[in-house]
């Protein structure tokens, strides 16, 4: 190493080494301080250097008194002449020492006001503390520290009291933001609106070029803000920012002071939702124009820098075109929903087609970089262009969610892609998963979930793209039916674990006694539970989905992958009987129906088999006997099951005159979610019961199919809407034509049904004729 070290830094070292007490070593440092600040100081001389003075030494300096000799101010300054030139080094940052010294950092920016801000050694101190605690908020274990140490609050004080250099304190506090997020605010929500207020009121009111600085600033800060958007309904800082930004974008303004205004909309949309927007403008007597604005400029942003470009260059505004994307995402979503009715239909129609020129561009850029990964993968896969890929991959899955109809042809020529990129950011989050959640996954004890957020939020697009046969074809082609069973079957066992946790924090404890922790139970409040729960939920429905409209256009594949179709069923098997809550009846229906169709291929396949004299391996021979039998109790429970499902939707009402077959009231709040699962899954019903004699058998006894009919009975065919009446018809149908107990009480009870509703299909199965379909 000596090689390597200059012969000046190796003459401060050798006179540091002989010092004999602190003063020689102080006159050393005075060396020092010209020596670090030069040309020379690489990497090899400024460790061993720094090794050389010693932190210990550097703290001792930091917290000296003031003697007859030397006044502390020198000490200080010494110390931190030397810090700043070493804390940019990240080893040295997040050292133990370095950590320890915060505090002392913190005193030293707090110690002006108006007695001392002309003291020009003291101010000279001060900016060397900041710089240091900026080399902190820098590093990981540094930005840790700060929150630890209480320095958020300490300089969100210092900031509002506007003392000397606060402006420091403010990027010390941005620096803590984005690598930290919202774990800097834990505990002192309070700092958060006080700096907000503060930074807000200058935004308004400055019209420098202070003002696109504050922007950029509180665009960080507001991506790490952790409360509910109600807590801040009335906050004074969420009006100062609109007018703020209503001054910008309605300016005429170059790209330089337009982008951060941009970016700090996107931050606050992000957060707090368009809510925020239309609140302050109807306060301010404006329309939603603003809003209609701001939209335009993010899709004309994002053409501009997504169209006809190099690679390298829209890499180099990749974070403002994340801002561009926020906004749009948080539009669609706003667009989709039924809350967007104070606009008009030139208002729509203007946004819609601003959003369509700017997906098309995304799907362009969708495409470069596609061509670029073909042409050089290993170039391609660096974490700047990976994290564009997949934000926009993000962005465009919003608007596909929505609507797949617009530029179809183009979505499905990037769609492989997409798919390959998804699904290796799903690899990527089955590799990040701690070693004590994979053995807890294993034994199904697991409450970390597996939820890759490019991929839920992919999930509804896919699975509005696979009700196309391309698209399921599309979907196996990738090789992906065997990771979404893995992300299915993980996250059913955390919900199912996180169910458990919720009814044992709900329940009420005994007095004094505190509840009993379990292995690997997160420490999640009932609220974050809850939330958790919803997006598990959702996830588990999506993939479902998707299985189900791969069975449906392509079941030729549940044969070709019957390793993996076996298991979904299994699962379905065993997830179903346990859905019990009222909120989970969508998924109900989801899980009914899936399990449903991949049953009915599995005993088609066996029953062919065995018309046609072949004969399956022994192992699917043995599995298809025990289905076919009802030996096997999974599927027994599960059939149980999904009987109870398609029973409880309709009943008569007969307090209206006449009797009306109606919804029920569980049914009926997501009958529009429901309605074609649950007609599939009444049909596919049917369709078993002629091949699996047991599940007619319970159909029977349960008297499932007599109350269908007594039901049917009590209301006029008239007042029966026509597709309700076609499935119950073709169900019947299929009973008639199944195991004994069940074809009896078709012809005892089901024939003056067929008369008196004119349905001739079920007379003529009735009368065993052959019933077309």
């Amino acid at each position: 190493m000596s090689g390597k070290i200059d012969p000046a830094v190796q003459k401060c070292i050798a006179a540091l080494q002989a010092a004999k007490n602190d003063t020689e070593k102080m006159a050393a440092l005075f060396l020092v301080t010209k020596v670090v600040k030069g040309p020379k100081l690489n990497k090899e001389s400024r460790l061993a250097l720094f090794e050389a003075i010693g932190f210990k030494f550097l703290l001792r300096l930091l917290r000296s008194p003031s003697t007859a000799e030397c006044p502390a101010l020198l000490y200080k300054s010494v110390s931190l002449s030397v810090l700043t030139a070493f804390c940019a080094d990240p080893s040295i940052a997040q050292s133990p020492e370095m950590l320890e010294a915060i505090p002392i950092f913190l005193e030293i920016a707090e110690s002006v006001d108006e007695s001392n801000e002309d003291d020009d050694q003291l101010l000279m101190v001060v900016s060397e503390a900041y710089h240091c605690l900026k080399c902190l908020a820098s590093v990981k274990k540094g930005r840790l520290a700060l929150v630890k140490t209480g320095a958020i609050k300490r300089l969100c004080d210092v900031y509002s009291k506007g003392a000397f250099s606060s402006e420091d304190s403010l990027g010390v506090i941005k620096g803590v933001a984005v690598g930290l997020g919202s774990k800097m605010w834990d505990g002192n929500p309070d700092s958060f609106n006080d700096l907000m207020d503060k930074i807000s009121l200058q935004f308004e009111a400055d019209q420098s070029e202070q003002k696109f600085e504050l922007a950029e600033v509180m665009a960080s800060i507001m991506l790490s803000y952790n409360m509910n958007a109600e807590s801040v309904e009335n906050a004074f800082w969420t009006h100062s920012i609109h007018k703020g930004l209503v001054d910008i974008l309605t300016s005429k303004i170059t790209e330089k002071q337009r982008n951060p205004a941009i970016k700090l909309a996107s931050a606050m949309l992000t957060t707090l939702g368009i809510d925020w927007m239309k609140k302050c403008a109807s306060e301010e007597g404006q329309s939603t124009q603003f809003l209609v604005l701001l939209v335009h400029l993010s899709c004309i942003e994002t053409r501009m820098t997504l169209e006809d470009r190099s690679l390298d260059k829209i890499l180099s505004k990749d974070d403002l075109i994340g801002a561009c994307y926020g906004i749009i995402e948080t539009i669609v979503k706003y667009m989709s929903g039924n809350t967007a009715e104070d606009m008009d239909e030139k208002q729509r129609e203007q946004i819609f087609q601003s959003l369509k020129g700017a997906y098309g561009a995304i799907l362009c850029f969708i495409n470069l970089i596609r061509k670029e990964c073909e042409r050089n993968p290993k170039k391609f896969w660096d974490a700047k262009k990976k994290l564009l890929a997949i934000a926009s991959v993000r962005c465009l899955a919003g608007w596909l969610a929505e609507d797949s109809h617009s530029m179809k042809e183009e979505v499905f020529k990037q769609l492989p892609f997409v798919l390959a990129l998804v699904f290796e950011a799903f690899l990527d989050a089955e590799d990040e998963q701690s070693a004590e959640s994979l053995v807890l996954a294993e034994q199904g004890k697991s409450c970390e979930p597996l939820l890759p957020p490019i991929l839920c939020q992919l999930l509804p697009a896919l699975c509005r793209l696979t009700a196309e046969e391309r698209g399921v074809r599309m979907l196996i082609d990738a090789e992906c039916t065997e990771m979404l069973n893995r992300f299915l079957t993980h996250n059913w066992s955390v919900y199912k674990n996180l169910k458990d946790l919720l009814e044992r924090k709900s329940r009420p404890g005994k007095p004094g006694k505190k509840p009993v922790k379990k292995e690997g139970e997160p420490d999640l409040s009932v609220d974050e539970i809850r939330a958790l729960l919803l997006r598990l939920r959702a996830a588990i429905m999506h993939t479902s989905n998707l299985f189900i409209n791969i069975s449906i256009l392509d079941p030729v594949s549940i044969n070709d992958d019957a390793a993996t179709f076996t298991q979904i069923m299994r699962w379905a098997f065993t997830a179903l009987p346990s859905l019990t809550g009222e909120d989970e009846l969508i998924l109900v229906c989801n899980v009914s129906s899936l399990g449903l169709l991949i049953l009915l291929s599995v005993i088609r396949k066996a029953t062919d088999a065995q018309k046609e004299g072949k004969t399956l391996p022994p192992e699917e021979q043995f599995a298809a006997s025990r289905l076919i039998s009802g030996g096997d109790n999974a599927v027994f429970k599960f059939g149980q099951s999904v009987i109870r499902f398609v029973w409880d939707a309709h009943l008569p009402d007969e307090t209206q005159s006449p009797t009306v077959l109606g919804l029920t009231s569980n049914y009926r709040a997501v009958w529009a979610d429901i309605k074609e699962m649950w007609f599939l899954s009444l049909q596919t019903v049917g369709a078993l019961m002629e091949l699996l004699p047991w599940l007619a058998d319970f159909a029977a006894e349960s008297g499932f199919i007599e109350a269908l009919i007594k039901n049917l009975s009590l209301v006029y065919k008239s007042l029966i809407d026509a597709s309700t009446l076609a499935a119950y018809e073709e169900f019947f149908c299929s009973a008639a034509r199944s195991a004994p107990n069940a074809a009896n009480i078709m012809k005892t009870k089901g024939a003056a049904l067929a008369a008196s509703h004119h349905l001739r299909a079920l007379t003529k199965a009735l009368k065993g004729e052959e019933v077309k379909k």
